[in-house]
């Protein structure tokens, strides 16, 4: 006789009950702190904000933690202001699994974990009153990396959170001291180095600058191909202990094929289900239950209106341990919770055929052009849906009856349509062919006539301001930008961008060419005061103690014959860099302002 409670399925509803236990209890926190807050501030005559600071559910369900993150939009208007989303190195590289055959790596899939992550923050809020502080960090907790791939990695987040026009509120850095002042044993010891320094102070720049132009109401809809969408929701990380728990495959095996190549799919918290408008920013939208379960049959009406008004819906996975757990949906006898969604569409009843198959092997039909490899001990789910198209087939005869049974099938709902596939949705990790196969879903659904078009590459503009990563290949871009990330700030003409590289550039073709007034091309930290004529510049700069100030200044086709700073407040001289370009016809100032600030001054002829 089984010991109590060693049961699969009692251990399964009891770790499902004790994580919904532990967000309930969480999200009361929050709730009380904030009412608290509130309360205490009026109860003095003052106004006070209160911020949620949140690791990505992503991260946070691979470390097999847990929080109401999607849920604590009820919070909004009630004590909440506003979230921090904190997605920094280390939870990016933790929160990696496997995809297309091989480990996911922080070497290789950096920017993909990283762009899932500030996705999942830019669509919590997207479209609401409520603000999130984007946060990237220019190293992590772990100290055992080198300046040079703290750097690059704080590149790519920096790329990576930019690829979201709407996003206008950053988190500049969470601890400063570990990268500006001594005593601390990150890398080769700290400070960091200077030219790191002046290139930070140079994106601190860029994310004040950003948010100060008017916000973007929506990322504009990709020339490429259809708006992609994954569903996620706080029961992410409520399956990753106890008996059969889930895999995060599940999810990166269906979304990094995509954004590999240059495909954005986008983090949709399933807690937004009743934001119709919200759906509507999608042409498809992905769902699997296998690694995580909805709380409440509410979410499968929203779902069944949307696809009946026209939204198009891919529906992936077979069984887990944790469909038979004591939830709303076992009670009203179904064997999973996707099944109340199957009756909401009006597409299959209690009752009607399906089948649990292993080892299944076969093609998608009609044309058999694509074999689906299926490794043993995999189940898949087959069921009979109304008026639906079967698009796979068994080689053997696995299905048993005559009861129209799918593994994969489609069928339209009113004006919208819903693919099944009964495979899997770890399977598509497993190999190059399946993670490509996802692709073919897609296309499939979307209406597109062959293979769905790869960019290769992310690309967004915002203001002035170009942030891209290319992929696979190079990728060049017309005309003179600065390079902002290079701690100098140098013209380049027609810039390229290697092959899993990112580059940040600000167009300055109007200030060189002298079409707009300003000599400064940029500055970091931005400059506080500036007073120009066309014979003298004066600018008054302050950034922290021992880290300069960095500018870079057009000419107009003069030259400076006198630079000289002066520091505050005695007006101590202070000795400047400086680096006449005569290619760009630019100036480089590197001025060693400090905390007491600085003023630079610049006579031309």
């Amino acid at each position: 006789m089984d010991p109590p409670g060693s049961h699969p399925i009692l251990l399964s509803t009891a770790t499902t009950k004790s994580s919904k236990l532990l967000c309930d209890l969480y999200f009361e926190l929050v709730k009380v702190a904030a009412e608290y807050t509130h309360a205490c501030a009026a109860g003095q005559g003052k106004r006070t904000t209160m911020l949620l600071p949140i690791h990505p559910l992503m991260s946070h369900a691979t470390g097999r933690m847990t929080y109401a993150s999607g849920r604590s939009l009820e919070l909004a208007g009630k004590g909440l202001d506003g979230f921090v989303g904190q997605v920094w190195t280390g939870p990016i590289a933790w929160g990696m699994s496997s995809a297309e055959g091989s480990p996911m790596s922080r070497y290789d899939d950096f920017f993909e974990s990283a762009y899932m992550m500030y996705s999942y923050f830019a669509h919590l809020v997207k479209g609401t009153s409520i603000p999130c502080y984007l946060l990237a960090d220019p190293v992590e907790d772990d100290p055992q990396y080198t300046w040079d791939e703290y750097r690059r990695w704080y590149n790519q987040c920096l790329v990576a959170m930019l690829q979201f026009p709407w996003m206008k509120d950053f988190e500049v850095m969470p601890w400063p001291d570990r990268v500006f002042l001594p005593g601390y044993q990150m890398a080769t010891g700290t400070p960091g180095p200077e030219d790191y320094r002046r290139a930070l102070m140079i994106a601190f720049a860029i994310l004040q600058d950003l948010g100060d132009l008017p916000p973007e109401p929506s990322s504009p809809s990709p020339s490429h191909g259809p708006r992609i969408g994954f569903f996620v929701a706080d029961t992410l990380g409520w399956q990753r202990g106890g008996p059969e728990g889930s895999h995060m495959e599940s999810l990166h095996g269906l979304t990094v094929p995509f954004l590999r190549r240059g495909i954005p799919v986008e983090m949709v918290p399933l807690e937004r289900h009743s934001d119709i408008d919200f759906l509507n920013g999608f042409d498809v939208l992905i769902l699997s239950y296998e690694a995580q379960k909805p709380l409440s049959p509410k979410i499968h009406q929203s779902l069944a209106r949307w696809i009946r008004a026209g939204g198009k819906l891919i529906y992936v996975g077979s069984q887990d341990a944790y469909d038979q757990v004591d939830e709303w949906w076992s009670r009203e006898k179904f064997n999973s919770p996707l099944e109340d969604l199957w009756e909401q569409l009006g597409i299959w009843s209690r009752g009607d055929a399906r089948q649990v198959l292993e080892t299944v092997k076969g093609v998608v039909s009609p044309d058999r052009k694509k074999t689906i490899p299926f490794k043993e001990s995999e189940t898949a789910a087959a069921y009979s849906l109304k008026g639906a198209q079967t698009l796979f087939t068994p080689d053997d005869d696995s299905l048993t009856g005559n009861n129209n049974l799918s593994i994969i099938s489609r069928v339209g709902i009113e004006k919208g349509e819903l693919l099944y596939c009964g495979l899997p949705a770890t399977s598509f990790a497993d190999s190059k062919e399946m993670g490509l196969f996802a692709l073919d879903l897609v296309a499939l659904v979307s209406g597109r006539e062959g293979d769905l078009e790869m960019p290769d590459l992310y690309q967004t503009r915002r203001g002035n301001f170009l942030a891209v990563r290319s992929c696979a290949r190079e990728h060049s871009f017309k005309g003179r930008y600065l390079d902002l990330l290079h701690p100098d700030l140098p013209v380049l003409t027609d810039p390229s961008v290697a092959p899993k590289s990112v580059g940040l550039f600000l167009d300055c073709e109007k200030k060189l060419a002298g079409r707009e007034g300003s000599r400064i091309l940029f500055a970091g930290p931005r400059v506080r005061q500036a007073t120009e004529s066309q014979t003298r510049t004066i600018v008054e700069l302050r950034s922290p103690d021992n880290t300069p100030s960095t500018l870079r200044l057009a000419c107009h086709g003069m030259k400076p014959f006198k630079v000289s700073a002066q520091a505050h407040p005695q007006s101590t001289p202070l000795e400047v860099r400086q680096t006449l370009d005569s290619e760009s016809d630019t100036l480089l100032c590197i001025v060693p302002g400090g905390f007491d600030g600085a003023v630079l001054r610049i006579d031309w002829q």
